[in-house]
């Protein structure tokens, strides 16, 4: 039974005294709770549709004497925004199929029905009529997120690259209007020197392209300028579509302070490695150079005085502060690279594998850079990168060749350092090599990124991507 405390409100649209009486019986068997209104023409059941708007259920006859048909049903539910159930003489299959594709709850047949039949039918009706509301307020909330969000966002079908939809936030920041917009495919969104690449993933079988994806990609207004976004994506049924939503935030500016900020620290940077470099040479070199020398020519004259074992230890001190000269020049010399900044950075890798050339380690460096000269902050990074890493290798390796590859591609630099030593793993990285850690930072501070392949045994290869800024 409906012990609800708002009454079941149903309006019985017939002009046959007898069914308006026994579907109101009906009704009363089963619903405790109801309120009920009867019109015997369109005419009448319009007026108190339109007065009154909180009716659950109309129980429609398809004959009045002012309407019938088709024309009846489209009318009623043209006016009335609750639950229609036809109650008809009429059994036409084809008829019922028609009224129901226009939106109608049910066609009941008057012979057949019962108590029981006629309370299921108008209780699935008011359900399926909450069901629906609820489905479409959900709906109306998503189009509200979705066009009022303050974040660019858009929808392309996956299997076309066709832009479904966007937001007015996403129409401001491209300069596009939504009949512009919509229809174009993602890579016209792209610099035209990025175009191939994109149009490459385009030709895959859909069940190859990546999955949902986020990253910082670069874009082309409408106007022709070029803007860089952050990009996440998720895939989503748009209208029973496959497609994928993008939410894409313009960081140009914040691009451009970041790397500001960047050059204005390479530029401290580089004045404090300057003056740290000059004090080196200038100050602790000539120190440890004079006592060299003073030592050096003190012993010329005491040298027929010392015993065997006072020789052995004036000589172990000379090569001592002979190594400490040449350890303090060649730090001075590493906290100011003079190659990078003359020559560029193939010059310091050749560089620092020519200081090693000694070692029993066998260097192959191929550099395939499109370009002799990069922005100098990336040089001194990628320098930085290949001296530790190399360094690392003739400690720690035992490895007797090391590859060494400088290479550009689709805007990404990339250096890839590989040996065949005993390698090591790189969970430890952080705990035990303190100086991989550190240049994983700086490599991240322009967006780039190092990736560790390393095996007990198998040797190791080291891979960074570092984005090209130009």
């Amino acid at each position: 039974m409906n012990n609800t405390i708002k009454p079941t409100r149903v309006l019985i649209v017939e002009d046959n005294v007898g069914d308006i009486f026994l579907v109101e019986k009906f009704l009363k068997k089963r619903f405790d709770n109801l309120s009920v209104d009867i019109a015997n023409t369109f005419k009448k059941a319009k007026t108190q549709i339109l007065a009154c708007s909180d009716y659950d259920v109309i129980l429609l006859d398809l004959k009045l004497p002012d309407l019938s048909g088709h024309k009846l049903v489209d009318e009623v539910l043209d006016i009335c925004n609750c639950s229609v159930i036809i109650l008809t003489g009429y059994s036409d299959l084809k008829v019922a199929k028609e009224v129901l594709a226009k939106g109608v709850a049910d066609f009941l047949i008057k012979d057949e029905i019962s108590p029981e039949a006629l309370h299921k039918s108008v209780l699935y009706a008011i359900e399926r009529k909450r069901f629906i509301d609820d489905l479409r307020a959900t709906k109306e909330n998503y189009r509200n997120l979705f066009h009022l969000s303050p974040q660019p966002k858009w929808i392309y079908e996956l299997s076309t690259f066709k832009i479904l939809d966007a937001n007015t936030a996403a129409l401001k920041q491209y300069g596009y209007s939504f009949e512009e917009f919509i229809g174009k495919q993602i890579h016209e969104l792209r610099p035209p020197e990025h175009i191939p690449t994109l149009q490459k993933v385009i030709k895959r079988p859909l069940s190859e392209r990546q999955t949902p994806y986020n990253g910082t990609f670069v874009h082309r207004k409408k106007d022709g300028q070029i803007i860089t976004v952050d990009i996440y994506s998720r895939d989503i049924l748009f209208q029973n579509i496959p497609s994928r939503m993008i939410v894409a935030i313009d960081i140009s500016e914040r691009k451009r302070l970041q790397e500001e900020l960047q050059l204005t620290s390479y530029n401290v940077e580089k004045r404090e490695r300057e003056r740290m470099a000059t004090s080196l040479h200038n100050g602790l070199q000539q120190m440890l150079l004079a006592s060299f020398m003073s030592i050096e020519a003190l012993g010329k004259e005491v040298e027929k005085k010392l015993d065997s074992r006072s020789k052995s230890s004036y000589e172990k001190g000379l090569s001592l502060l002979q190594e400490a000269i040449e350890t303090t020049r060649r730090i001075a010399h590493e906290i100011t690279p003079f190659e990078i900044e003359e020559k560029g950075l193939t010059a310091g890798i050749e560089t620092i594998l020519e200081r090693h050339s000694q070692s029993n380690l066998t260097f192959n460096f191929i550099n395939d850079l499109k370009s002799s000269r990069l922005p100098t902050n990336l040089e001194i990074i990628l320098f930085r990168t290949t001296q530790e890493i190399i360094n690392n290798i003739i400690k720690h390796a035992k490895a007797s060749t090391a590859d060494i590859t400088l290479t550009e591609k689709d805007k990404e630099l990339m250096l890839d350092i590989s040996d065949n030593g005993v390698g090591f793993d790189p969970s430890l990285v952080g705990k035990k090599h303190l100086g991989l850690k550190a240049l994983n930072s700086s490599i991240d501070s322009v967006n780039g990124h190092l990736h560790i392949d390393s095996q007990l045994g198998k040797g190791t290869k080291i891979e960074v991507r570092i984005p090209v800024p130009y």
